[in-house]
């Protein structure tokens, strides 16, 4: 029980780690559009490190994926994404000077609930053996998954809507990420013993293979901040389907796992907390990129 809530731990800490650097790309993305406005009117660009600093955090959270999964499944990982909303709603409202209303603060309240469900369920009902999971239906859902997500994008694109582009890139991006401590966790488990690095040749296709979620997460993920996508919406979306996605993966493809009662409940209160951080409505942000 005692490494469950060490991973558990390392959610927590990877995700105000991981929080934190979203907060800092979107400031940075700011400050370098800024400075193309200074450069085009005959004055002074103004540099800044922060998108840098954004980078590097969002990079070392790949130390407390490893460690994690060496401890627990990847979901004992993932599920405690909720609790770097904090962070991100304090963030946008302090320094992005994004407006957070009262019922945002409550979803996050609310959401955050969600994710103590989620740790309370993964304590009572442990996930002893993830080294049995069907690798063929992993493949078949993340395929179906890439057949939604490509039109969704577009879709979301063409509309040229900040609030529709933020949830659809939010959703996208979200799966996408959960993915990468995912499959780095299929990676450590395959050979029946979890370890620090895969210890069979497959075990180091599927490690390989994560970094190019990791990677295309993060590309999406600007290119959605350069569309006007706001951190307050698309970062709640985010960490609810990156939280959702390898339970629903995990009920699918790992033999004797079923999502229990409170596990359900942690999901609908997630769902219903998100559903309160996103008006779908237009509004006046004060940090739009064009």
């Amino acid at each position: 029980m005692t490494n469950y809530i060490l991973a558990m731990v390392l959610g927590i800490i990877g995700t105000v780690t991981i929080h934190l650097a979203k907060c800092f790309q979107r400031q940075g993305i700011h400050t370098f559009h800024q400075s193309l406005k200074n450069l085009s009117n005959g004055k002074k660009p103004h540099r800044s490190k922060t998108y840098m600093m954004g980078v590097i955090l969002a990079n070392s959270a790949f130390f407390f994926v490893i460690i994690a999964n060496r401890l627990a499944p990847p979901s004992y990982y993932t599920s405690m994404f909720g609790f770097g909303l904090v962070v991100l709603m304090v963030y946008s409202d302090k320094v992005l000077k994004e407006p957070i209303r009262t019922r945002e603060y409550i979803g996050t309240a609310i959401l955050v609930v969600g994710t103590v469900a989620l740790g309370v369920e993964n304590i009572r009902n442990p996930l002893e053996d993830f080294s049995i999971i069907n690798y063929h239906l992993v493949w078949i859902t993340l395929g179906i998954f890439l057949l939604i997500s490509g039109p969704l994008l577009i879709f979301s694109l063409k509309k040229d809507n900040h609030i529709l582009i933020g949830v659809i890139f939010g959703l996208i991006t979200g799966a996408t990420a959960s993915m990468d401590p995912f499959f780095k966790g299929i990676g450590q488990h395959l050979g029946g013993t979890p370890g620090f690095i895969p210890s069979v040749p497959i075990g180091w296709f599927y490690f390989i293979i994560s970094f190019a979620f990791s990677t295309t997460q993060f590309l999406l993920t600007q290119l959605g901040f350069l569309r006007r996508a706001h951190a307050s919406v698309l970062v709640p979306i985010h960490n609810t389907a990156y939280i959702i996605f390898p339970i629903l993966i995990q009920q699918v493809a790992v033999p004797n796992y079923s999502i229990t009662m409170l596990t359900g409940v942690g999901l609908g209160l997630i769902i219903f907390g998100a559903s309160l951080l996103h008006p779908l409505n237009k509004q006046k942000f004060s940090l739009d990129l064009m």
